[in-house]
This record gives structure tokens, sequence and C-alpha cells, in this order.
């Protein structure tokens, strides 16, 4: 009996990212669809090539706009080298394009990458991320009166609304992904936790996973000192002296971002910019429709897809990863919980 396109893919990714068997599993049973994956195989029908283009959304400047995530590329070890990852992605980026992702974004697995990704499909960095460590505050790590802590299921509408407000580019989960991440989590002996003030509201959620070390939290939702309370709470409670927390940073690439239809990212940001006047030749040559002169000005856009000699010399010329870089720096987002 042959593969299916299903087995195929996992096959290739025990090979390629060594990942636990019951992380694989929930993976493909719960984020994988044919429709979402691009596979190639040898001569001898043997998987030796794989991405995944799971859609999202992006909270982008106020606006919440389709977009594709890059997820599992990999070649066979026997395979690399040949040029495969390269088509793939650029039929990737096309695939995602026909079923009209506004943008395309990835994480990059090891840092020689985020070269390649900008050389093979015009990405650029836009996400950053870093850690910070907070030692347990001296005390018992008692709630203030009429607050409670509960780890389980978390409260998805709180994490929704935060992840609206948390920067001004930013990915939105929908509940079944977020459910995802919490089993994920769950799978690696952690979970999410929920501090509930007096009235019963969330006012902070924690997303971690235990350590040797320390107490890992890939997401911290809420403000300080809500934050703080529910940090130290966690602490004392599973006796350990620090925590490693996930942050933004607008300085510290984590994640990038390929542009795939320019007109609809330019009309969020520029609803969200009225005072910013912009003139520019833009030159995609894997998407040559997006060409032309754009104009931003007074809250709107303006798009010509003739360009006169006289726009080549006095007009900046832009690229997909040219024009990321000009605004998406410094770094105004932050890739949490994408499984990664």
């Amino acid at each position: 009996m042959s593969q299916t396109k299903r087995d195929a893919a996992a096959e290739l990714w025990r090979i390629c990212f060594g990942d636990p068997e019951p992380f694989i599993s929930l993976y493909f049973r719960e984020v994988f669809r044919e429709e979402d994956t691009l596979l190639r195989y040898d001569a001898t029908g043997k998987p030796v090539a794989h991405v995944q283009m799971l859609p999202y959304r992006l909270h982008l400047f106020g606006d919440s706009i389709p977009a594709g995530y890059i997820s599992g590329a990999c070649t066979h070890p026997d395979y690399r080298s040949g040029g495969l990852m390269r088509t793939l992605m650029r039929d990737a980026l096309r695939t995602m394009y026909e079923r009209g992702d506004v943008c395309s974004f990835l994480i990059p697995a090891e840092s020689w990458l985020y070269d390649y990704y900008t050389r093979t499909g015009d990405y650029a960095p836009a996400f950053g991320r870093e850690r910070v460590m907070r030692h347990r505050h001296a005390g018992d790590g008692a709630l203030p009166a009429g607050y409670t802590c509960t780890k389980g299921q978390g409260d998805y509408d709180f994490f929704r609304a935060a992840e609206v407000s948390l920067t001004s580019c930013g990915v939105l989960h929908s509940h079944s992904q977020w459910q995802t991440v919490c089993a994920d989590l769950s799978l690696a002996g952690g979970g999410v936790a929920t501090l509930r003030d007096v009235n019963g509201q969330p006012v902070a959620e924690a997303y971690y996973v235990p350590t040797a070390d320390a107490l890992d939290i890939k997401m911290l939702v809420g403000e300080e000192p809500a934050t703080a309370l529910l940090t130290d709470y966690l602490l004392t409670d599973g006796d350990w002296e620090l925590a490693s927390i996930l942050v933004h940073s607008d300085a510290a690439p984590y994640g990038m971002l390929r542009i795939l239809r320019l007109l609809p990212v330019l009309e969020v940001f520029a609803r969200k910019n009225k005072t910013v006047l912009h003139e520019f030749v833009y030159i995609d040559e894997r998407f040559p429709q997006n060409n032309g002169v754009y104009r931003i000005a007074d809250g709107g856009v303006s798009f010509s897809s003739e360009v006169q000699e006289a726009d080549t010399i006095r007009l900046r010329h832009y690229s997909p990863s040219s024009l990321v870089s000009e605004f998406f720096t410094p770094f105004p987002s932050a890739l949490f919980l994408m499984l990664d």
C-alpha cells in the first residue's frame, strides 16, 4: 500500500527534526492538512522535501489579514544542497498567493537561514524577541486577598485580546490553534496558569514549561503588577528560583516576513499612519503584478503599474525584503506560541 501524504510527511519530519513522538502525533493530528502541504519525492517514491503553509491571521496596524506560516521546511539529509528547498519555497509562495494570503512568515531554525530565506524568498526579519530572567522575590508568594490562580484550560478570550493589543503586528491564534498550543505545553509537562482578581476576571496568564534549572515561560500575558504576582506565585509553588521569560524585543530578530500582496499592507499602514507621505517604486520579481509606483498620503494609497523613466530616477526603489526592512525596523512585533 502506498503511503498517504500525511504518513510521508511525518516520516520525513522524524528524520529531519527528531521531535518526541507525542509532539509528532499531536502535530499531524491537529495541525497537518494535505491542502496546506507540499511534498517532493525521489524516483523511488521516497519523500525527500517538505513544507507546510499553515493558515493564520496577522494583526497588522490595527487590522487582521490572512497570512501563511511556513512550518516544517526540511530536506532529507541525503538530498540536501540540490536546490529542492529553493524550488519548494517558490511553489509555496505561489500557493499562498493563490489562496489569498497577504503575507507569509516563518521562523528560521538556525541563524544562517535568515540570509538563505532572504536570498531565496525575499523574506526579511520583522519580528523580535528575547529572554529576560526574573528571580523569585523574597516572601511566601502569597496572592492578594480574593485573588486566585488556576492551572489548566486558560482563558482564550483574555489571550486573544492580549494578542491584539500586544504589538502593532503579531500573530492571531484561532481557538483551535490556541488549544493545540495548550496541548503541546501539557505534553511537555507544562500548561497555562491564569491569575484572577477579586471579581473572578483574568488579569494575567503564563504559558509555561518546567525545566531543571528554571521555569520557562513561553508567553506572559497581562499588565504589571499582575504578571509579577503570577510569576512569583508560580516560582514559589514549583520551588524555582528563576523564571526565563520570552518577551518582545525591537532589536533581537526572531522571525521573518514576506509581503505577497503589497496594496492591502500599505492600506492598513496608511490608515494607521495618516501623516506619512511616501512615494516609491516597488519591484517584486516573483509577483510582478505588484510592481509599480505607490504613493502613501493622507491615510490612503494610490498605485500605478506604469513606471515612468522619471520615476525610476527620482523615487526610491524597494524589493519585498527591503520594504519590510524599512517598515518593520525596529521590529514592532513578536512571534509567540508557534509550536517552534
